[in-house]
């Protein structure tokens, strides 16, 4: 099972309306929430707990008074005490985006901005900055965000974050159809672009299955779902 959900930040959604939701994530984060300096990055932090509460509570038929998060070593969240439940969450611009399975799960989203290509010299394997110097007008921006979504949900699904040079493993892009070069040792995990919104890339690199279901969900559905069992 692999489940995708996504939030958009609407316009009307100000910070003092996501302040008022603090009650349903954790103390914790809440306490973080209070010392982030822009206001982007409150209502980003406090949605994406929310969208992950929301994904568990629905499909592992969990009550959220039950879900106590904990860190790896490398900072990647997991659910302490309930095996078998994988997630994994990204923000950029006005998106939350949370992949939810019973196997091991990484994603990434980034928001399309102009950017200085040439730095993929730096980060990427030579045959990637190639495809991206090479190709023609927008393409180039297109590869470049494709691959680095892609490199970004990897390293979330190994869950040890910048330990894995960007450079160490290499994508080929050929219209849908995603490869890792010399992927003898990935050969059961799969990759795949999210189709969100035509000014963001998104990625999600999974196990299993194939993606159950894409969904935009709504503040007013999470606070419904959350609101059934909430007790923190």
């Amino acid at each position: 099972m692999l489940k995708i959900y996504y939030l958009k930040i609407e316009e009307g959604m100000t910070l003092e309306g996501i302040l008022k939701f603090k009650e349903y994530i954790s103390r914790k984060r809440a306490i973080k929430v209070d010392h982030y300096k822009f206001e982007n990055d409150k209502k980003l932090s406090i949605l994406g707990e929310l969208l992950i509460r929301y994904a568990v509570c629905l499909n592992f038929n969990i009550i959220n008074q039950e879900i106590k998060f904990k860190e790896n070593r490398y900072g990647k969240l997991f659910i302490d005490s309930i095996e078998d439940v994988f997630f994994n969450l990204s923000h950029s611009g006005s998106y939350v985006i949370c992949g939810i399975s019973d196997q091991k799960i990484g994603i990434d989203i980034e928001e399309i901005k102009d950017i200085d290509l040439s730095i993929a010299s730096e980060f990427f394997c030579k045959s990637e900055s190639d495809l991206i110097l090479s190709a023609h007008g927008s393409d180039k921006i297109e590869y470049f965000y494709s691959i680095w979504c892609l490199k970004e949900s990897y390293i979330k699904y190994e869950g040890r974050g910048l330990h894995i040079a960007l450079d160490s493993f290499c994508f080929s892009i050929a219209g849908k159809t995603i490869k890792l070069i010399d992927s003898s040792n990935f050969k059961d995990i799969n990759f795949e672009m999210l189709p969100i919104d035509s000014n963001y890339k998104s990625a999600v690199c999974y196990n299993g299955s194939s993606i159950h279901s894409i969904e935009k969900v709504h503040i007013d559905d999470i606070v419904k779902i959350l609101k059934l069992n909430f007790n923190l």
